[in-house]
């Protein structure tokens, strides 16, 4: 297979189109999220009787928000069919569940920046204890006890206090 002419056979093929398409995807959700559009799934969001009230049709906007991650979870299945090869169901189960809460936790809830950085830690860092059997579900239950008790905001709180640039455009204070 391949991907605008760039044959995907090689792993590191795979690496940099998969790079570029999730680019591609968490600039587009940025964008999206500071247009009208966006501000108006972000007020359903906090409060749908508010903004019902402001004359927003929220009914058309919650299809919309389902329609719009309906196509970035398909775009991420179909790299994950290309990764693996097959999709069975077996592919999903509880502990894939648990991962992925896992990772809007740890980066925090309500923040497209904290789902990329939740994303790229618990993906990279059990790297490092795949030669310790064991160990790797001991550090994941850690870490998430960890996050709920000292940090519930997520790594994004940590890097919206660090980089105030970041603050204004990925990270929203609730």
């Amino acid at each position: 297979s391949d991907f605008f002419g760039i044959p995907l056979d090689s792993e590191t093929a795979r690496f940099y189109v998969f790079l570029l398409i999730v680019t591609l995807m968490v600039k587009g959700v940025s964008n999206l999220l500071q247009s009208k559009i966006g501000r108006a799934i972000v007020a359903i969001r906090d409060n749908e009787l508010a903004t019902a009230s402001l004359a927003i049709p929220t009914g058309r906007y919650i299809v919309l928000a389902f329609v719009l991650s309906g196509f970035v979870v398909g775009v991420a299945g179909s790299m994950f069919a290309l990764l693996i090869g097959r999709v069975i169901p077996e592919s999903f189960g509880l502990i894939e569940l648990i991962l992925h809460f896992a990772m809007v936790l740890v980066g925090g809830f309500g923040s497209l920046l904290g789902s990329v950085f939740g994303a790229v830690a618990l993906t990279a860092l059990p790297e490092y204890f795949r030669s310790f059997a064991g160990l790797y579900e001991l550090f994941f239950g850690g870490l998430i006890i960890v996050f709920l008790l000292l940090q519930p905001r997520g790594l994004a709180a940590l890097a919206a206090r660090w980089w105030p640039a970041l603050r204004d455009r990925y990270y929203r204070e609730r």
